[in-house]
Parts: structure tokens; sequence; C-alpha cells
């Protein structure tokens, strides 16, 4: 009977270590996904590259050419046209070599008109004279006339490539300094597996400020994915969570 009694009791034994085994890793597991679910939810993307187009339209009027232009270039008809210096100043200092066209309303559709001068005023506003020739009108016989009415369209293709363009909800600025700064996410393994901490990186914006409607950085030194939107506010080396 004794020897019963120690079987069954070895065996409850075993039931109710497996069972505080159970319920120790159900706790576990618990509080892990809870930990889990505290953490901040951020969305994540790598800057973007992209080259910039300055564009601009206008009204102007033809006119006939100036003696300047008509004798030593030929010259029958210029369209002269300001362009603001607010137009352009988040792109550069001054234009230079521009795409234009003109649209009269007699053609209907976008002509090129040549380059002939430039002139800087004393406001950073430039005045462009273009040499006007319609080969479309001399093609079905029409005329032009001094004053007639054009639209004008400018742009200009920089050269330079912006590679560290990022949305505007992901720029913070310090509430000290001023200074704007971004939180990176970087991945590392733990005891409890892959984990993702966000990492501050202070940040200098470049000039154009903004690239469309993406804010542009001068350097960014890694190359970990930027967070764009946070469900809670960050600090540097907190987890966050990727996925909901």
């Amino acid at each position: 009977m004794r020897f019963f009694k120690e079987i069954n009791s070895k065996k409850i034994s075993a039931v109710l270590a497996v069972v505080f085994i159970i319920g120790l890793a159900g706790m576990t597991f618990y509080s892990r996904a809870y930990a889990e679910r505290r953490k901040p939810l951020v969305q994540i993307a790598f800057p973007e590259s992209s080259s910039l187009t300055w564009s601009f339209e206008t009204r102007s009027t033809i006119q006939a050419a100036t003696e300047e232009y008509a004798s030593s270039q030929g010259v029958e008809w210029t369209i002269e046209v300001l362009i603001p210096y607010d137009s352009f100043k988040e792109y550069t200092n001054e234009l230079h070599s521009l795409a234009a066209y003109a649209i009269s309303d007699n053609v209907g559709f976008p002509e090129f008109i040549s380059f002939l001068r430039r002139t800087v005023l004393g406001n950073g506003d430039h005045v462009y004279v273009f040499a006007y020739s319609s080969p479309h009108r001399k093609g079905r016989g029409q005329s032009v006339w001094p004053g007639e009415e054009v639209a004008v369209l400018l742009s200009n293709m920089f050269d330079t490539t912006y590679d560290y363009l990022v949305p505007p909800s992901a720029i913070y600025e310090d509430v000290f300094t001023g200074e704007p700064y971004i939180f990176t996410v970087t991945r590392r393994e733990s005891a409890w597996g892959r984990e993702y901490v966000a990492v501050r990186q202070d940040v200098t914006l470049s000039s154009p400020s903004r690239i469309g409607n993406l804010v542009n950085l001068s350097l960014l030194h890694t190359d970990d994915p930027v967070v764009v939107t946070s469900d809670q506010p960050l600090s540097d080396g907190m987890l966050v969570r990727l996925f909901d």
C-alpha cells in the first residue's frame, strides 16, 4: 500500500510540475506580448533620391524686336519675361539656362523661344528676353502683331541629385536648441530574440529645404531606415515595434 502511495505521489508531483511549467510559460508569453504591445508602433521608410526641376508659368506679350536684336541677330519678334526672385529663391540664387516655350492663342500649343538676354535686378528679380519665331504660323500664312498676349512656360533642370529626402513627419525639433533631428531604427539580437531600437540622429537641412513635398537633408551617417510616424513619443534607445 505504501508503494502505491509513493507512485501516486510521484504522479501528482509530475502533473503539478507540468502544470507549473505550462503556467510559467503562459505567463512569460503573456508578459512578453503585453510588453511588446506597449512599445511604440512606428512606420519606417528609406530616404529617397531625386533631382530638382524648377518650373514657372507667366504671361507676357509679343513685341517687335528693337534695333539691338533686329540688326545684329536678325530677330523680328521678342518676348520679355519678368521672373520674381520669390519664385526661385528656395531653389537657387540665380537662374541660368532655361527651357522656354510660349503659347499663343492663335497657335494653341507650346513653341520654343530662344534666349537673347538675361538681366538681374537689384532685388534679385530676373528679366529674360527671348526671340519669338513661329514656323507654324508661317506655314499657315498667319501673321504676328505687336502686343499679342502669350503664356510663357519656363523650366530649369538642375544637375544635382539629392539623396537624402524624407517626409516632413520624420523631422523632429529639439526643444532646447531648435535643431532638427530624426529617428532611425536599428535591429539587434537579444535573449528574447530580435528587437528594434530607435536611434536619434541629429541632421542638417540642406538647400533647398524642400524637393517637392520632401525635406532635403544634407547627409545621413547610417543606412538604417528612418521613422516616418510613431503612435507614441520616442526617445533615443527606446524599443519600438514595426508590426501591429
